[in-house]
């Protein structure tokens, strides 16, 4: 399952899910986009895409609708709500959130990061759903080296569980200036 900010790179967006479905590790990807609102891309097989073609068309058709605006409460909320268990064939359920810019509201003028009672809402669906992973990337400069805007959506389990607010997460947030590719393959592979 990923999630992507609108604004990101929309050639790089391309090859990562080519890197992805051509990795071997992964069986069907659903797709969030994310602005001042959020989209999931409705794949065919309940929402899922599991070939390269059809989820390469759909990010095409929606990119570029966005703006300099990164609602991460929309973007979570949508994910949430619009969810459907996953095609057979998969080892492991896998959640991706990829950022280009940090947390802002509808409005674009104030900052609005995931509160605690988003985050824990965050968690019972990665629980509810049994998801193996949490990762969360940010993409470029805006980012620098701060982790913290992401730490709420990245989750690692402990002792067999998610858990809000838990500080073990460092290995689940990547920044990265370039080669986005390569960190989603090596995200997927982990679990």
């Amino acid at each position: 399952s990923a999630t992507m900010s609108r604004e990101d790179n929309p050639e790089e967006l391309l090859a990562s899910l080519d890197q992805l479905f051509n990795s071997g590790t992964v069986n069907a990807v659903r797709i969030v986009l994310f602005s001042n609102e959020a989209s999931a891309l409705h794949g065919p097989i309940d929402g899922w895409f599991t070939n390269l073609s059809d989820a390469r068309a759909a990010v095409m058709a929606e990119l570029g609708e966005g703006g300099a605006v990164a609602d991460y409460d929309a973007a979570l909320a949508e994910t949430i709500a619009s969810f459907t268990a996953p095609p057979a064939g998969g080892d492991s359920l896998v959640s991706l959130f990829i950022a280009s810019v940090g947390p802002y509201g509808k409005d674009g003028t104030q900052p609005d990061w995931i509160s605690s009672s988003e985050e824990r809402a965050w968690v019972d669906f990665l629980n509810d759903n049994d998801f193996d992973a949490s990762y969360a990337i940010g993409l470029g400069e805006n980012f620098g080296s701060s982790t913290y805007r992401l730490e709420p959506i990245a989750a690692q389990r402990d002792a067999g569980f998610f858990k809000a607010g838990a500080n073990n997460d460092s290995d689940a947030i990547k920044i990265v200036e370039d080669d986005l590719s390569y960190s989603l393959v090596d995200f997927v592979s982990q679990p």
